[in-house]
């Protein structure tokens, strides 16, 4: 399979080769050419400067609360691409990706139980989507993310 690259490549030399319009290979250079994967952060938009200009906190990518800039609240990146100003912090805070990882488990728990009661006739194929579907649709609650650093019980995943 060729890949993103080859295909703008390709397309390019059959542009040129059938003279098209230099309004048609923009367009398809918008739809085609490569791009660098990954958000583009704002970093002045989710980091916290004190009057030294030294970070203080640092906005959770997942919860959208604003926490203390230290390795105890949030994952530092091991490539070195963190957040600038701070010990290469990435934007996931622990809090967030902690309740983000235990809601997916809860949904998956219910799927696997709805499933085996489907399965073992206990319930029917309609109520069972009807309990997937609403456990798909809810959200993580992130208001327990906060700046008081959890206790260890609170930080275990759940089963």
């Amino acid at each position: 399979m060729a890949s993103k690259a080859d295909i703008f490549k390709s397309a390019l030399e059959i542009c040129t080769k059938y003279k098209a319009s230099k309004e048609l290979v923009s367009d398809l250079t918008e739809l085609l050419e490569p791009r660098n994967g990954g958000a583009v952060v704002d970093w002045d938009e989710v980091l916290k400067k004190d009057g030294n200009g030294d970070v203080i906190e640092m906005l959770c990518s997942v919860s959208d609360v604003w926490l203390p800039a230290t390795a105890e609240f949030f994952y530092t990146d091991t490539q070195g691409k963190g957040a600038p100003g701070t010990d290469k912090l990435k934007r996931l805070s622990k809090q967030g990706e902690l309740i983000r990882r235990n809601f997916g488990k809860a949904i998956n728990a219910t799927e696997k139980a709805v499933m085996s009661d489907v399965l073992g006739g206990k319930m029917k194929p309609e109520a069972g989507k009807k309990i997937i579907d609403d456990a798909r649709a809810g959200k993580p609650d992130y208001t327990k993310v906060s700046k008081v650093l959890p206790t260890k019980e609170d930080t275990k995943v759940q089963e």
